[in-house]
């Protein structure tokens, strides 16, 4: 498709009908990858439509982002969250609702983390009684 929108420029003819079937064949592209509901595809979907401002492609976007999203919320660790959170961040997904769900995990679980460090701490520092350390 893109080679007949280059040849209808080079041409100088009118490249509209070119264009048209291009997008048309992205968005049927696209939404054929969706359909397959394979992450794999879907993101060649994405790449082969890259740079390409398509409702189609940020529905695929969506669906990558959010699969990534609930895979780390059922991996329940907290890196994994965070890393797909940037993911969904990065590529505008976050106002999906599974995003909002990672996110609270993931803070519900960072706040531990960083709880229980400080205890940790706290106790070897009044076992060792090294009370300079937690300067």
């Amino acid at each position: 498709h893109f080679t007949a929108v280059d040849q209808a420029l080079e041409a100088g003819e009118s490249s509209n009908g070119a264009i048209y079937n291009l997008i048309a064949g992205l968005k049927a592209d696209l939404s054929a990858a969706i359909g397959t509901g394979n992450e794999t595809e879907i993101e060649a979907a994405i790449l082969r439509a890259n740079e390409v401002d398509l409702p189609a492609k940020q529905t695929a976007v969506e669906a990558v982002c959010g699969k990534r999203l609930s895979d780390a919320l059922e991996a329940g660790d907290e890196a994994v969250m965070r890393a797909a959170l940037r993911i969904g961040r990065t590529f505008g997904c976050a106002h999906l609702d599974i995003f909002h769900r990672v996110h609270d995990e993931q803070q519900r679980l960072y706040k531990g983390m960083m709880s229980e460090r400080l205890e940790e701490q706290l106790k070897a520092a009044i076992a060792t009684s090294d009370f300079q350390g937690l300067a």
